[in-house]
């Protein structure tokens, strides 16, 4: 088991006790990254981004704006923050 306390946290711990060569040796972002990537827009319903996060089993959605850039992220987090301020 690996002592939380005496490493940093879980990823540098993760780097740290593992045995696997392609972690501790530079495996690559684009040989494991989700590639068929679920987006939204600023203007969706936050209920609507809700049942995606749920029904996808995902914690978190990119936001993009009319040309795909990237203008940021919505989380479960943000919507339980938001509801609890109603």
């Amino acid at each position: 088991m690996v002592d939380m306390v005496k490493y940093g946290g879980l990823m540098q711990d993760i780097e740290l006790e593992s045995e696997d060569p392609k972690i501790r040796n530079g495996s690559k972002v684009e040989e494991i990254m989700t590639t068929q990537v679920i987006t939204t827009t600023p203007e969706r319903d936050i209920g609507k981004v809700a049942r995606i996060l749920d029904e996808k089993r995902i914690k978190r959605l990119p936001v993009v704006d009319e040309n795909n850039k990237l203008i940021g992220i919505i989380s479960r987090a943000n919507i339980v923050r938001h509801l609890g301020k109603q």
